[in-house]
């Protein structure tokens, strides 16, 4: 089976990018890792998408591409891609992963425009990426996201939620201010996934973080 097309078109809209502190503070992942709670929220969404032999996978907003790493560990026969804008980024998601022999390929561009063909790609993943985006991106993500997935895939989202503890309320007001947050924070992603077209969109699972609920 050979990998979806990607176009050579590149494509910078602007965008709010993850901090970089990684690439010159050698704790920021492992902190950011113990924060985020990491190996239950990404383990949790991974095992969620139920990934098979054979499945196209794509993640959007890849970062270091740790969770498509994740992804390629945990099924070794699925053909997992990771798209972001950031060619420093990319870079280094494709040294890290062939360093830990878990190849993966990359694609720079961004969520609102994805290049690959349509009904293309198994699962969409996308994890604690979306809050850096507007609501219209957001939406728009979702739409390419529905494009590009074959009949019977799903998309899986792992991103900041509205607070249920007086706790969790004061660190939204300590962390999570402006408008790109308000969609988490208000309830409103899965109505988006279902305006986009993503069907039985709906809260699975829920966990509590030093920095907000995911």
């Amino acid at each position: 089976m050979t990998a979806p097309g990607a176009s050579s078109d590149p494509f910078h809209p602007r965008y709010v990018p993850a901090p970089s502190f990684d690439l010159q503070v050698p704790f920021y992942p492992p902190l950011v890792a113990w924060l985020l709670k990491d190996d239950e929220t990404r383990g949790r969404l991974i095992e969620q998408a139920r990934i098979g032999a054979g499945h196209q996978v794509l993640e959007i907003g890849c970062g270091r591409g740790e969770l498509a790493m994740r992804i390629k560990l945990r099924e070794p026969n699925a053909y997992v891609y990771a798209l972001d804008p950031n060619p420093q980024r990319l870079a280094r998601a494709m040294g890290k992963s062939l360093e830990a022999g878990l190849p993966i390929r990359v694609y720079r561009g961004v969520s609102q425009r994805l290049p690959f063909p349509t009904e293309a790609i198994d699962r969409v993943m996308a994890s604690l990426m979306l809050h850096r985006l507007t609501r219209a991106e957001k939406l728009a993500t979702f739409r390419e996201a529905h494009r590009v997935l074959y009949f019977e895939g799903s998309v899986h989202v792992l991103d900041f939620a509205p607070p249920v503890t007086r706790w969790e309320a004061l660190l939204v007001r300590c962390f999570h201010r402006g408008e790109r947050m308000q969609p988490h924070l208000a309830g409103e992603i899965p109505a988006l996934m279902e305006e986009a077209g993503l069907v039985r969109a709906r809260e699975t699972h829920s966990v509590s973080t030093p920095i907000g609920r995911l």
